[in-house]
């Protein structure tokens, strides 16, 4: 779902589907804001980390950022450890 703003385009998506009708490398900033939500519909499983459509919309937001893009994901303190850990995991399959 495409929201508009007069500074940016909003990409409302929870697992990333809305992404990917995006070209790789288009976007010099991506965004994404993980809200507190209960667990099973935020997309955060506990300690296994995040889930299945979490994955697919950090892998999405990646391959659509621009070499030396800025990808800012904010929500939960503790909630963004699973995303910068598998962030950290994915930079190693490239």
């Amino acid at each position: 779902m495409r929201v508009p703003n007069s500074f940016w385009e909003q990409i409302a998506t929870a697992s990333g589907e809305a992404l990917r009708s995006q070209p790789a490398d288009s976007r010099a900033v991506v965004l994404l804001s993980v809200h507190s939500e209960p667990r099973e519909r935020m997309g955060v499983a506990g300690e296994e980390g995040l889930t299945a459509d979490s994955k697919l919309l950090l892998g999405e937001a990646v391959r659509v950022l621009r070499p030396r893009g800025l990808l800012f994901v904010y929500g939960h303190p503790r909630e963004l450890p699973h995303w910068g850990e598998q962030l950290f995991a994915a930079s190693g399959e490239t």
